[in-house]
């Protein structure tokens, strides 16, 4: 069952002898990695501690932003298996966009970054004693999408409880069932991958082996499975949060149901590609990605104001791919910390073909519509809904195998991916399936099996 690698995805760069000595250099500190992140992100509080423009604000500066190189080019956790390093990756570089975005793209961040109802008075967070600057600067850091904030990011899901322990409720049967469909991903690929090995002809395990072999079974699975975990890996620690701060309801503001709206808007959105990115799809890394693109916007006049269309298009799809290339370069950085000490050098995993590949197909739909004059409203025809779905669903059963986790798996080097892609891209989802720890599904499931 062989699909074609990626040519991206074995792109690589040499080994740099400079990142081994920056790699030994921070690895003297004795920490690793993500401990640089980690430490990169707490100093954040300590840098609003001191006033805007004051000596002590831009001595910290430098450090913060030198713990945010290190992060890059420290030890990684000895032993991590490969889904850790990925996700670690992710964590570094998603952290990192995130301060820059917050303590350096923001001008005057006391008086822009504002919680309702807490900080919109007449005296704002410049004014604020150490402990309650502390707190805002933590909420301000900490926060994804800026719920209850004045940056709030645009189209989240409305609140769906409003009462306490409906909400707790709510939020322990989604988890519950989202360990169970991760572990049923990791059940399927071990079916997959143990009947692609089987040699008896003839047999129903035979039969059923062919019928899974077919390339649009295994685009199937590998599309909806890795989705899947991914929005379990993105639900998954919110949903838990919510349930502790809620629940306890000692959280202060946070223990309001309200604060904590779904992390995923209802799939009927997603009857075109921008309303699945838009609309659809997690927005917790929407303020993150869109930074860069806001940042130049009010540095530069011509992108603050443009004269005519023309501007104003560049302007929106030059903004829309810059957006997507912040977000492959996260994506990016989670295959670099897995490849960095491969003999072969580093690789990308094929990010930034796969993010590069989503604005494309925006930027083509946008112009099919507008020649064809179909509006996107949010107010479509029951057949308008019904193609939508239909062109959505086909573009990610192509572009998901083949762009995004076939070019994943052989830059991982994981089982089978120099002979066969789906067999790798099934590995792939196997081991993301199976890094959650301590899931009660697999544990129940192994208990099934030795009674």
């Amino acid at each position: 069952m062989a699909v074609p690698i990626n040519s991206s995805a074995t792109a690589t760069a040499p080994p740099s002898s400079l990142l081994r000595v920056l790699q030994d250099s921070t690895g003297s500190t004795g920490l690793v990695a993500p401990q640089f992140i980690i430490c990169a992100l707490l100093l954040t509080t300590i840098i609003f501690l001191f006033p805007a423009g004051s000596l002590f604000r831009r001595a910290l500066y430098p450090v913060q932003l030198g713990l945010i190189a290190c992060a890059f080019v420290a030890p990684l956790p000895p032993g991590a298996p490969q889904a850790d390093l990925y996700s670690a990756g992710l964590l570094i570089a998603g952290w990192a966009a995130r301060i820059m975005d917050r303590v350096y793209m923001v001008r005057d961040p006391e008086r822009s970054l504002l919680r309702h109802g807490v900080d919109d008075g007449p005296h704002g967070p410049e004014t604020y004693g150490p402990l309650r600057k502390l707190n805002w600067a933590f909420e301000m850091i900490t926060s994804q999408r800026g719920v209850g904030w004045s940056w709030q990011v645009g189209a989240l899901p409305r609140p769906d409880y409003t009462t306490r322990w409906g909400f707790v409720a709510n939020r322990v049967f989604r988890s519950l069932c989202t360990l169970l469909i991760v572990h049923l991903v990791s059940v399927a690929a071990d079916v997959i991958l143990t009947l692609d090995q089987s040699e008896s002809e003839g047999t129903i395990a035979s039969g059923l082996a062919a019928v899974l072999r077919q390339p649009l079974v295994l685009r199937a699975y590998v599309t909806v499975g890795w989705l899947m975990v991914v929005y379990g890996h993105v639900a998954l620690p919110e949903n838990v949060i919510s349930i502790v701060t809620v629940s306890t309801g000692v959280f202060g503001r946070w223990s309001d149901p309200k604060l904590w709206p779904p992390m995923f808007n209802s799939m009927s959105e997603a009857y075109s590609l921008r309303r699945y990115w838009g609309k659809y799809w997690h927005m917790m890394l929407r303020r993150t990605t869109d930074a860069p693109g806001l940042f130049l916007q009010q540095e530069i006049p011509m992108l603050r104001n443009p004269k005519n269309r023309v501007a104003r298009l560049v302007r929106r799809y030059g903004l829309l791919f810059l957006s997507f290339a912040v977000s492959g370069f996260i994506h990016a950085v989670g295959s670099y910390m897995v490849t960095r000490d491969f003999p072969e050098g580093w690789s990308d995993g094929g990010a930034m073909v796969y993010f590069l590949a989503q604005p494309a197909f925006i930027l083509v739909e946008d112009t099919l519509f507008m020649a064809l004059g179909v509006p996107d409203d949010g107010n479509p025809t029951l057949l308008r809904r019904l193609f939508g779905y239909a062109y959505v669903a086909a573009w990610w059963l192509w572009c998901f195998p083949t762009l995004k986790v076939a070019p994943l798996a052989a830059a991982h080097r994981l089982d089978g991916w120099d002979q066969d892609g789906w067999r790798a891209s099934v590995v792939a989802c196997k081991e993301l399936a199976d890094a959650y720890p301590l899931n009660p599904a697999r544990a129940l499931w192994q208990a099934l099996g030795r009674s």
